[in-house]
Protein backbone atom coordinates (compact mmCIF):
# COMPACT_ATOMS: atom_id res chain seq x y z
CA UNK A 1 0.00 0.00 0.00
CA UNK A 2 1.29 3.69 -1.19
CA UNK A 3 1.63 6.23 1.67
CA UNK A 4 -0.89 9.32 1.58
CA UNK A 5 1.87 11.42 0.60
CA UNK A 6 2.96 9.72 -2.52
CA UNK A 7 -0.82 8.39 -3.46
CA UNK A 8 -2.39 10.23 -5.91
CA UNK A 9 -6.26 10.20 -6.88
CA UNK A 10 -5.78 8.24 -9.70
CA UNK A 11 -3.91 5.32 -7.46
CA UNK A 12 -6.31 5.70 -4.66
CA UNK A 13 -9.19 5.29 -7.47
CA UNK A 14 -7.24 1.87 -8.61
CA UNK A 15 -7.28 0.60 -5.16
CA UNK A 16 -10.96 1.49 -4.31
CA UNK A 17 -12.15 -0.56 -7.53
CA UNK A 18 -10.87 -3.60 -5.80
CA UNK A 19 -12.20 -2.63 -2.26
CA UNK A 20 -9.05 -1.64 -0.32
CA UNK A 21 -9.92 -0.30 2.57
CA UNK A 22 -6.86 1.81 3.20
CA UNK A 23 -7.61 3.59 -0.14
CA UNK A 24 -10.64 4.63 1.09
CA UNK A 25 -8.99 5.57 4.28
CA UNK A 26 -6.77 7.82 2.26
CA UNK A 27 -9.69 9.44 0.15
CA UNK A 28 -11.79 9.99 3.61
CA UNK A 29 -8.90 11.79 5.17
CA UNK A 30 -8.18 14.08 1.97
CA UNK A 31 -11.65 15.11 1.22
CA UNK A 32 -13.78 15.01 4.36
CA UNK A 33 -12.82 18.51 5.15
CA UNK A 34 -13.86 20.47 1.45
CA UNK A 35 -16.97 17.82 1.91
CA UNK A 36 -18.03 19.23 5.53
CA UNK A 37 -17.19 22.73 3.95
CA UNK A 38 -19.31 22.41 0.99
CA UNK A 39 -21.80 20.91 3.08
CA UNK A 40 -22.07 23.66 5.39
CA UNK A 41 -21.88 25.95 3.08
CA UNK A 42 -25.84 25.09 2.28
CA UNK A 43 -26.76 24.12 5.83
CA UNK A 44 -25.30 25.85 8.10
CA UNK A 45 -25.22 23.33 10.36
CA UNK A 46 -22.24 21.77 11.78
CA UNK A 47 -24.58 18.66 12.84
CA UNK A 48 -25.86 18.08 9.01
CA UNK A 49 -22.65 18.88 7.33
CA UNK A 50 -20.97 16.15 9.40
CA UNK A 51 -23.83 13.75 8.28
CA UNK A 52 -23.44 14.42 4.84
CA UNK A 53 -19.82 14.15 4.89
CA UNK A 54 -20.41 10.63 6.53
CA UNK A 55 -23.21 10.08 3.96
CA UNK A 56 -20.95 10.63 0.96
CA UNK A 57 -18.55 8.49 1.94
CA UNK A 58 -20.97 5.87 2.91
CA UNK A 59 -22.36 5.59 -0.74
CA UNK A 60 -18.69 6.08 -2.33
CA UNK A 61 -18.16 2.82 -0.62
CA UNK A 62 -21.40 0.90 -1.52
CA UNK A 63 -20.86 2.20 -4.99
CA UNK A 64 -17.67 0.84 -5.62
CA UNK A 65 -18.52 -1.53 -8.08
CA UNK A 66 -19.53 1.29 -10.42
CA UNK A 67 -15.85 3.01 -10.27
CA UNK A 68 -14.49 1.75 -12.98
CA UNK A 69 -16.33 3.71 -15.49
CA UNK A 70 -15.45 6.67 -13.30
CA UNK A 71 -11.90 8.54 -14.46
CA UNK A 72 -12.14 11.55 -11.95
CA UNK A 73 -12.66 11.00 -8.03
CA UNK A 74 -12.64 13.96 -6.65
CA UNK A 75 -15.05 15.09 -9.36
CA UNK A 76 -17.20 11.93 -8.50
CA UNK A 77 -17.20 12.34 -4.78
CA UNK A 78 -18.37 15.66 -4.80
CA UNK A 79 -21.30 15.03 -6.89
CA UNK A 80 -22.26 12.27 -4.50
CA UNK A 81 -21.58 15.17 -1.90
CA UNK A 82 -23.68 17.69 -4.40
CA UNK A 83 -27.05 14.96 -4.42
CA UNK A 84 -27.07 14.46 -0.92
CA UNK A 85 -26.99 18.02 0.24
CA UNK A 86 -29.44 18.84 -2.31
CA UNK A 87 -31.75 15.70 -1.05
CA UNK A 88 -31.06 17.16 2.38
CA UNK A 89 -32.46 20.69 1.41
CA UNK A 90 -35.74 19.22 0.00
CA UNK A 91 -36.22 16.82 3.06
CA UNK A 92 -38.75 17.61 5.87
CA UNK A 93 -35.46 17.71 8.44
CA UNK A 94 -34.10 21.15 6.42
CA UNK A 95 -37.56 22.84 6.61
CA UNK A 96 -38.00 21.72 10.72
CA UNK A 97 -34.60 23.12 10.96
CA UNK A 98 -35.10 27.02 9.01
CA UNK A 99 -38.16 26.71 11.42
CA UNK A 100 -36.00 26.19 14.33
CA UNK A 101 -33.15 28.71 13.42
CA UNK A 102 -36.20 31.38 12.73
CA UNK A 103 -37.81 31.14 15.99
CA UNK A 104 -34.74 30.95 18.26
CA UNK A 105 -33.67 33.89 16.38
CA UNK A 106 -37.28 35.69 17.18
CA UNK A 107 -37.10 34.21 20.75
CA UNK A 108 -33.77 33.90 21.90
CA UNK A 109 -34.17 31.90 25.15
CA UNK A 110 -36.14 29.34 23.52
CA UNK A 111 -33.69 27.44 21.35
CA UNK A 112 -35.64 24.67 19.37
CA UNK A 113 -34.07 21.61 18.94
CA UNK A 114 -34.99 18.45 17.29
CA UNK A 115 -34.93 15.34 19.31
CA UNK A 116 -32.17 13.83 16.54
CA UNK A 117 -30.25 17.10 16.86
CA UNK A 118 -30.22 16.66 20.22
CA UNK A 119 -29.38 12.97 19.99
CA UNK A 120 -26.37 14.00 17.73
CA UNK A 121 -25.12 16.95 20.14
CA UNK A 122 -25.27 14.42 23.30
CA UNK A 123 -23.53 11.58 21.34
CA UNK A 124 -20.61 14.41 20.46
CA UNK A 125 -20.73 15.63 24.10
CA UNK A 126 -19.79 11.80 25.05
CA UNK A 127 -16.86 11.60 22.68
CA UNK A 128 -15.59 14.42 24.15
CA UNK A 129 -15.96 13.06 27.52
CA UNK A 130 -14.43 10.08 26.83
CA UNK A 131 -11.17 11.77 25.01
CA UNK A 132 -10.97 14.08 28.32
CA UNK A 133 -11.01 11.10 30.09
CA UNK A 134 -7.60 9.82 28.03
CA UNK A 135 -5.97 13.00 29.58
CA UNK A 136 -3.52 13.08 32.32
CA UNK A 137 -5.43 13.82 36.05
CA UNK A 138 -4.04 17.54 35.73
CA UNK A 139 -4.89 18.42 32.05
CA UNK A 140 -8.84 17.07 32.87
CA UNK A 141 -8.47 19.69 35.57
CA UNK A 142 -7.14 22.64 33.08
CA UNK A 143 -10.43 21.47 31.07
CA UNK A 144 -12.61 21.57 33.76
CA UNK A 145 -11.84 24.66 35.00
CA UNK A 146 -11.73 26.33 31.47
CA UNK A 147 -14.82 24.62 29.97
CA UNK A 148 -17.05 24.06 33.11
CA UNK A 149 -16.46 26.58 35.03
CA UNK A 150 -15.41 29.13 32.68
CA UNK A 151 -11.94 30.08 33.93
CA UNK A 152 -9.50 32.05 32.13
CA UNK A 153 -5.87 30.71 31.95
CA UNK A 154 -4.69 33.70 34.32
CA UNK A 155 -7.18 32.62 36.92
CA UNK A 156 -6.73 28.96 36.08
CA UNK A 157 -2.92 29.44 36.60
CA UNK A 158 -2.97 31.17 39.83
CA UNK A 159 -5.31 28.20 41.18
CA UNK A 160 -3.00 25.05 40.19
CA UNK A 161 -0.27 27.03 41.08
CA UNK A 162 1.07 27.13 37.01
CA UNK A 163 2.13 29.81 34.98
CA UNK A 164 -0.52 31.52 32.31
CA UNK A 165 1.70 30.61 29.18
CA UNK A 166 1.72 26.79 30.73
CA UNK A 167 -1.89 26.53 31.03
CA UNK A 168 -2.53 28.13 27.36
CA UNK A 169 0.31 25.13 26.04
CA UNK A 170 -1.81 22.70 28.00
CA UNK A 171 -5.17 23.97 26.56
CA UNK A 172 -3.76 24.23 22.88
CA UNK A 173 -2.72 20.29 23.54
CA UNK A 174 -6.01 19.45 25.22
CA UNK A 175 -7.79 21.02 21.95
CA UNK A 176 -5.52 18.98 19.54
CA UNK A 177 -6.16 16.05 21.71
CA UNK A 178 -10.12 15.96 21.57
CA UNK A 179 -9.95 17.16 17.48
CA UNK A 180 -7.55 14.15 16.95
CA UNK A 181 -9.67 11.80 18.95
CA UNK A 182 -12.91 12.75 17.02
CA UNK A 183 -11.28 12.28 13.72
CA UNK A 184 -10.20 8.81 14.73
CA UNK A 185 -13.78 8.18 16.13
CA UNK A 186 -15.62 9.52 12.56
CA UNK A 187 -13.68 7.42 10.55
CA UNK A 188 -13.58 4.09 12.82
CA UNK A 189 -17.52 4.93 12.57
CA UNK A 190 -17.50 4.68 8.58
CA UNK A 191 -15.01 1.71 8.16
CA UNK A 192 -17.55 -0.27 10.19
CA UNK A 193 -20.32 0.94 8.13
CA UNK A 194 -18.50 0.07 4.83
CA UNK A 195 -17.72 -3.58 6.56
CA UNK A 196 -21.63 -4.32 7.14
CA UNK A 197 -22.38 -3.06 3.44
CA UNK A 198 -19.52 -5.67 2.41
Amino acid sequence: MLSSKESTDEQLLELLKRSDEGAFAQLFERYKHRIFGYAYKWTKSNLNAEEITQDTFVSLWIKRNELPDIKNISAYIYKIAANKTYDFLRSEKAKDLMIQKFVASKFKPAIVESSENIYLVKEKEQMVNHAVEQLSFQKQRIYHLNTIEAKSPKEIARELNLTPSTVRTHLSNILEHIKNYLQAAQLLFIIELIRYFK
